[in-house]
């Protein structure tokens, strides 16, 4: 899929036509007029499709050969007769294919039976008074389209009946020559057939002699309408078949048959005839269908994500068009009849309203005119494009609308004049409701003014649908380039016009806000779609609790006095925006200065604010101290607004903790206290006991074990400088990092107590890191090291749990626990190894896939050559976020179904299973992220002053967790799903130097300011 990484920025600058950027003279009919003169007129194309112009031509080549004077030419070569074919072969598929053939005739041939267009004609010419000098123009209208797609029927049904001594192998040049026409010459009668239908019904509304003489030669026991519709549509059932029949045949092939390609491509053009055809039909009607109800399932399957997602978007926007122009006709109508009602009162007192409706009805006829012609252009487009519309918003004519004029000058401005009106009481609201009963294409629930709405909700979903669109369009297309353009602009009109015309209030405030937020500061939060919605203000999940002016204390680095600056402040029921306003020509923007704060990690207190500041005339509010940062101070200008913020900053935070405390994922277990810092930690089971492995260092130095709550911890292992603690409870071993070193112990010796036996991996290797996981349900070890000053990966695996005998390297001598299965040496740093289902994954300065092998050469050849795959691909069609991931800091990978999320520093992002990157991004809270750990379905990253819990699959913030000090990672184990409560994870949290409040997990405590905490599903 091929999706936009690039967010439209609302900037206030215009690149429409002059008719709609010079606010002098909006809203005059002269300027609409030249702008609609300057619309594209997109005309019936011919077909894009140089096979199907070959194919047409070819088919016309034929066409000449195979008739003389209409007739059938008896020496042409063409396809056999039935009798010649069933003497060709006596193989049972070819005599399925000859009966399918016959099949089509019979049925081409009672298609062709249906005379009623020549009954017609004749009789019409018998009785030339009842239509006069008018008959030949109302034929040609009728039955124009009828006589060509029945000419092609006629040809086709005679080129299968032709007689002559040639393979059959002519049946299937045909079919793909007829199925090319079929495509040209049914989608054009179909997309005439409402005009037909109209010229007859009005030919029969308007002349008695035509609408008597029609019901006495055609209603044959149906009503005439019925015998109509019969008659028009014939074509279409007939059509629907066809494709099938040929599937038949197709079906009923040997395999290797030669003919099958050509009659496949057949079936194909056949299929796209029958999908143009309803395709038509759709655009004349009022269905409800998708994209994909007009393409094959095989299509949809090959196609990528972005290109389904783009086209459905873009047939969305053709179908809301298609209502839109509908409803502004219903809507016309309605108002056309309301002013015709007003003319008949002849009351003085509606003269105002009078005056109102005239202009509304003159907007709408402009809309009509517009939105008509774009709709054409629209359609035109995807008749001659579908099944894949390109590049359509120049094209087609959106560009040069004069958008402002028509919604927000005129439109927006009649609007806002009759709701003044209805307000003061000058209007007779029962006359609306009148008529708007008489009016069927509309809902008796709907009001008159909520139906008066519908330009400016049709005029949002249009623009949303643009910005969509774009983001699903390459980088550098025409299309993304051109809404790039127009984007800003047709956003603050819509934006505009949803004020004026919106029936609450408190609704249209929240839209102007929304549409003022500006992101472009902080560049990074506009691909974070999930972080967007989450504060949509709009949003009826989200509060908007207060907005105001503000003005936010730093303490200065140099002075160390409070610097003021003014802020608009945004108070949700999640977040704290700091924003500046600005004025733009009359537009409002709040570019949003600092990141949004979350509720979850704020200390509010009214403790050592500063008094107020006389020189600047501001009163304190309250100080807010974000984890990680240093305190800020709010002021307001008044001693009043000053309370207000206090407490609804204060009451808001209390809110959002009860909240959090319903909704929270994940809890924390204290373990223990320690005077000191604990460097790691780790826990196992023994006699069905929880044992505690803890690396201190103290006197002595080394791990300690503590199991049980009744027994104190005990000094096991003699060790100091220890960094990492891991526990293979498969084959019961404990491995233990120290100084360099990589050790191992039998938990069952140590759980015994008394000397303990130290055994080294390798004496002369100097271990920088080591991982374990399991592949195909075998444990390995894999240890990144230096030996003589080289670089090296050695991959171990456990032989307690090996099942192949390939491996015969016994490291370990006497123990037999470890088998080396390669050593390679390394050109590059190796920071992290991810296990995956059927992989590892090398984090370097990149991510580096590496399909496994238990063979040594070939994991070395894996390793050593380019085989890796690396993460994001060289030529990933999202340029910007994919260089955004070369040049960030890799940390961790993990896989979901069939898709990677790759997570670095500042951000994840997502990558499907072809390595494709998404254009979602997950931006961190944290700004100093350390680790990310995967607990299915969350993943929990952790900084050095707090956790986020989130969804892997969408990022979706889940949890918040602040350290009132440092935090870091004790313990990690290989996580087992079958533990549904335990996440078999350590956090270790200690307060700073600074650090003077406790949080909900930590107490103060002076003694033991370090605490390691458990974490378990909530």
């Amino acid at each position: 899929q091929t999706e936009s990484e690039q967010t439209i920025r609302l900037e206030p600058r215009s690149t429409f036509s002059s008719d709609d950027s010079d606010g002098s003279h909006l809203g005059q009919r002269e300027f609409s007029a030249s702008a609609y003169e300057r619309m594209p007129k997109l005309k019936a194309a011919s077909l894009t499709s140089s096979k199907r112009r070959n194919s047409k031509d070819h088919f016309e080549i034929i066409m000449s050969r195979m008739t003389v004077d209409g007739e059938v030419n008896p020496n042409w070569v063409g396809v056999a007769s039935m009798e010649s074919l069933r003497g060709i072969t006596r193989r049972s598929s070819r005599l399925t294919q000859v009966t399918a053939v016959e099949k089509l005739i019979e049925r081409e041939t009672r298609f062709l039976a249906d005379k009623m267009h020549e009954y017609l004609t004749q009789h019409l010419h018998a009785n030339s008074g009842i239509l006069g000098v008018r008959l030949e123009e109302f034929l040609s209208s009728v039955f124009e389209d009828s006589h060509a797609l029945r000419l092609v029927n006629y040809h086709f049904r005679n080129a299968l009946q032709a007689s002559s001594n040639v393979s059959v192998i002519g049946f299937t040049r045909i079919a793909l020559l007829s199925a090319t026409q079929f495509c040209m010459v049914y989608p054009d009668y179909i997309w005439h057939l409402p005009e037909v239908r109209k010229t007859v019904t009005d030919e029969m509304d308007s002349n008695d002699l035509f609408s008597t003489f029609m019901k006495e030669k055609y209603s044959d026991g149906r009503t005439l309408q019925k015998a109509l519709d019969d008659f028009l549509l014939a074509p279409v059932t007939h059509l629907d078949q066809h494709h099938r029949t040929l599937q038949l045949i197709i079906n009923g092939m040997d395999s290797g048959d030669p003919e099958t390609p050509v009659l496949q491509e057949a079936y194909v053009e056949m299929a796209n005839a029958v999908n143009m055809v309803h395709l038509s039909k759709w655009q004349q009607s009022v269905a409800k269908k998708d994209w994909k109800d007009f393409v094959s399932a095989e299509m949809v399957k090959r196609a990528s994500k972005t290109d389904v997602s783009r086209q459905t978007n873009v047939f969305e926007l053709i179908a809301d068009e298609r209502d839109y122009v509908a409803k502004l006709r219903a809507l016309q109508k309605v108002l056309q009849n309301i002013l015709w009602e007003l003319g008949n009162l002849r009351r003085k007192e509606d003269a105002n309203l009078q005056e109102i409706m005239k202009s509304l009805i003159t907007v709408l006829g402009d809309f009509l005119r517009f939105h008509g012609q774009l709709l054409e252009n629209l359609f035109t487009l995807q008749r001659s494009q579908h099944p894949y519309i390109g590049a359509f918003v120049t094209t087609c004519g959106i560009d040069q609308i004069p958008w402002h004029s028509l919604y927000d000058h005129r439109f927006g401005t009649c609007y806002r004049k009759l709701v003044d009106m209805m307000q003061e009481g000058n209007i007779r609201s029962g006359i609306f409701k009148r008529v708007m009963q008489e009016e069927p294409f509309f809902n008796e629930e709907v009001d008159f003014m909520g139906l008066l709405r519908m330009p400016s909700l049709h005029l949002r979903v249009f623009v949303s649908r643009l910005r969509t669109i774009s983001e699903q369009s390459s980088e550098g297309s025409e299309d993304r380039q051109a809404i790039s353009e127009i984007f800003p602009r047709l956003w603050d009109v819509s934006r505009q016009v949803e004020l004026k015309t919106s029936a609450s209030k408190e609704r249209a405030r929240l839209s102007s806000l929304a549409a003022a937020l500006d992101f472009s500061s902080h560049p990074a939060i506009e691909y974070d779609f999930l972080f967007i919605q989450d504060i949509d203000i709009r949003s009826s999940s989200r509060t908007l609790i207060m907005y105001g002016t503000l003005k936010l204390g730093v303490t200065g680095q140099q002075s160390g006095n409070i610097v003021t600056k003014e802020r608009s402040a945004l108070l949700l029921d999640n977040y704290l925006l700091f924003t500046e306003k600005t004025d733009i020509r009359g537009f409002l923007r709040l570019h949003v200065c600092e990141r949004p704060l979350p509720l979850d990690l704020i200390n509010l207190s009214t403790d050592g604010i500063p008094p107020t500041i006389p020189s600047n005339a501001l009163f304190p509010c309250i100080k807010l101290r974000y984890v990680g940062q240093d305190p800020m101070y709010l002021f307001a200008e008044t001693e009043n607004a000053a309370r207000i913020w206090r407490e609804k900053l204060l009451e808001s935070y209390t809110i959002r903790a009860a909240e959090v405390e319903k909704t929270r994922a994940i809890d924390m277990e204290i373990l223990d206290r320690f005077p000191k810092t604990p460097s790691c930690s780790a826990e196992f089971s023994y006699d069905g006991k929880t044992v505690l492995a803890i690396a201190l260092e103290t006197t002595p130095a080394g791990v300690w074990l503590h199991q049980g709550d009744d027994q104190l911890p005990r000094h096991a292992i003699a060790l100091s400088g220890i960094t990492s603690i891991t526990v293979l409870n498969e084959i019961g071993i404990l491995l233990v990092l120290a100084e360099k070193g990589l050790f191992w112990y039998r938990l069952e010796v140590l759980m015994k107590g008394g000397r303990v036996p130290q055994r080294n991996i390798d004496e002369n290797m100097t271990v920088e890191f080591y991982r374990t996981g399991k592949l195909a349900d075998r444990t390995f070890l894999v240890i990144s090291a230096k030996k003589k000053g080289k670089s090296l990966l050695r991959f171990f695996e456990t032989t307690e749990s090996r099942t192949s005998s390939k491996v015969r390297n016994a490291f370990i001598g006497k123990s037999g626990v470890f088998s080396l299965l390669t050593e390679i040496e390394l050109t590059y740093f190796v920071k992290d190894i991810y296990f995956l289902r059927n992989s590892f994954v090398l984090v370097t300065d990149k991510f580096q896939i590496v399909n496994f092998s238990s063979d040594p050469p070939k994991l070395k050849e894996n390793l050593i050559s380019n085989s890796p795959t690396v993460l994001p691909l060289r030529d990933d069609p999202l340029t910007h976020l994919a260089e955004r991931c070369r040049s960030s800091t890799p940390l961790a990978i993990h896989t979901f179904d069939k898709d990677y999320i790759l997570c670095y520093k500042d951000f994840a992002s997502y990558i499907n299973v072809n390595g494709q990157l998404s254009p979602k991004v997950v931006e961190w809270e944290s700004k100093d992220v350390q680790n990310i750990i995967f607990r299915s379905p969350y993943m929990l990253i952790l900084g050095a002053s707090m956790v986020e819990i989130r969804q892997i699959a969408t990022g979706k913030l889940e949890q918040l967790v602040a350290a009132p000090g440092h935090m870091q990672l004790s313990w990690e184990r290989r996580y087992d799903e079958k533990d549904s409560l335990n996440l078999g994870l350590h956090l270790l949290m200690g307060f700073g130097a600074d650090a003077g409040t406790s949080n909900e997990w930590y107490t103060l405590d002076g003694n033991h300011p370090n605490t390691l905490f458990r974490l378990l599903r909530h």
